[in-house]
C-alpha cells in the first residue's frame, strides 16, 4: 500500500467488507502514525495453504489493509491524514513458504544459534528466526541478556597497564533494576522485579500465562546513562 499527499482533503468512503479497527486500541503494538509506505504487519494466512487458498488470502489482506486505512482517515484519531489519499495497493500476497527447493541439507534453528558456516554453503540469511503461532502460546520462561562492556578487556592480566583499563565490578552499561510485565489484553502483570543486577543473562520462570504482550521497564544501570538489551527470548 503507498499513499499520496495532496493540496485538498481527501475523503475515504469504505466498502461495507472491511475489518473494522475503530480505536488505535484495536491496533495494539502496530505503529500507525506514517502511512507513506504501507505496513508490513498486516499478515494472515499463518493456518492456510498460501497456494490453495490464496484468493480467500488475498481478500482478508485486502479487507485488514483498507481497514487500517479506514481507521487512520475516519476515526478522528489521525487528523494529519485528511488531505492523504490511496495511491496504490498490492492485490498479490507475498508469500512464506509457499514452495521449497529442498537440498541435501536443512537450516536448522540450532545452527543460526550457533552461527554455524558452511564451506559448501549456497545462500545467506540475514533475518532472525521469525515464528508465527497460528494461537496464543501459553509463556513460561523469558531469558533476558544485558550489555556487560564485552568491548573493553575483562580478564586478569599481569600487564599494568591493561588492569588500569579495567573497571572492577559491575559494568556500567549492565542493567540494574527492572521490572518484566506481561500484558493480557486488560491490564500489566509484573512477573519479576529485579534490584541490582550484575549478570549478563537472567532466566526468569513462571506459572504458564497467555500474554497479549511482553514488557521489560528498564529503572536503572550499573552507570551508564544508557542501558542495553542484547537479546529477550520468551518460551512456552
Amino acid at each position: 500500500m503507498t499513499t499520496r499527499q495532496y493540496d485538498k482533503p481527501m475523503p475515504f468512503v469504505p466498502p461495507d467488507w472491511i475489518r473494522k479497527f475503530p480505536r488505535c486500541e484495536d491496533l495494539p503494538h502496530r505503529k500507525h502514525g506514517q502511512w507513506n509506505y504501507g505496513f508490513s504487519w498486516v499478515e494472515f494466512g499463518v493456518e492456510l495453504d498460501a497456494i490453495k487458498d490464496g484468493k480467500r488470502i488475498r481478500d482478508e489482506l485486502l479487507a485488514a489493509t483498507l481497514g487500517v486505512w479506514d481507521h487512520i482517515k475516519n476515526s478522528g484519531q489521525h487528523p494529519d491524514s485528511a488531505n492523504w489519499a490511496l495511491e496504490w495497493i498490492g492485490f498479490v500476497p507475498g508469500k512464506r513458504e509457499g514452495r521449497r527447493l529442498m537440498g541435501d541439507y536443512v537450516l536448522r534453528q540450532q545452527d543460526v544459534q550457533a552461527g554455524e558456516v558452511f564451506a559448501d554453503g549456497v545462500a545467506y540469511g540475514g533475518w532472525p528466526i521469525d515464528l508465527h503461532p497460528p494461537e496464543a502460546q501459553r509463556l513460561r520462561e523469558v531469558h533476558l541478556v544485558f550489555d556487560t562492556g564485552l568491548n573493553r578487556w575483562l580478564t586478569l592480566s599481569l600487564n599494568t597497564f591493561f588492569n588500569t583499563l579495567f573497571i572492577h565490578g559491575p559494568q556500567p552499561e549492565t542493567v540494574k533494576d527492572y521490572e518484566l510485565q506481561v500484558f493480557d489484553g486488560q491490564q500489566v502483570k509484573t512477573v519479576a522485579s529485579v534490584q541490582g543486577n550484575y549478570q549478563r543473562k537472567r532466566i526468569h520462570t513462571f506459572d504458564p500465562i497467555s500474554p497479549k504482550g511482553l514488557r521489560l521497564v528498564v529503572k536503572g544501570t550499573q552507570g551508564d546513562a544508557s542501558a542495553r538489551v542484547y537479546e529477550i527470548r520468551a518460551y512456552g
